[in-house]
């Protein structure tokens, strides 16, 4: 692990931020940060993936498949 000295500098990465999604209400189009609809949108995947569970007959071992195939659902 390098220590850093006085004098060195240290560097930091820089993440744009997310495009923010739009919701459309009966006013008009509103704009909704990213983190607001994330938990939403979590939701929607884990109800839809325990769904394909349930049609398999709630056999495990296809947890990841369940979840992608959900995931592509909600983004739909």
């Amino acid at each position: 692990m390098k220590h850093l000295h006085q004098g060195d500098t240290k560097t930091r990465a820089v993440i744009a931020k997310p495009p923010l999604a739009m919701v459309v209400n009966a006013d008009g189009p509103t704009a909704m940060s990213p983190q607001s609809t994330e938990p939403d949108r979590e939701q929607r995947v884990r109800d839809a993936a325990y769904a394909l569970y349930e049609s398999r007959g709630c056999s495990p071992g296809h947890d990841l498949e369940d979840w992608f195939a959900a995931e592509a659902s909600v983004d739909r």
